[in-house]
């Protein structure tokens, strides 16, 4: 049996996403999840992982948002 330290389960947990079924998602520059109207629909954007600036990161999210056809991105 192996034992996990704290340490092992804080970085499981914190790379651990969940992705609600009939939504998309996509992980350029940044975490992006589309959420299926039965759970309130828009994009949830999170995990920023990305070299380029802010600018260019939210111009991404956005432009994402807008093809996914949602009006809202929540951070």
């Amino acid at each position: 049996m192996s034992v996990h330290t704290e340490a092992d389960i804080l970085r499981a947990s914190a790379a651990w996403v969940w992705f609600p079924r009939d939504g998309d998602q996509q992980d350029e520059h940044l975490q992006l999840v589309r959420y299926p109207p039965r759970l309130g629909g828009g994009v949830r954007a999170s995990q920023v992982r990305s070299s380029s600036d802010a600018a260019t990161v939210l111009d991404h999210a956005l432009e994402c948002t807008r093809a996914w056809g949602e009006s809202r991105l929540t951070f």
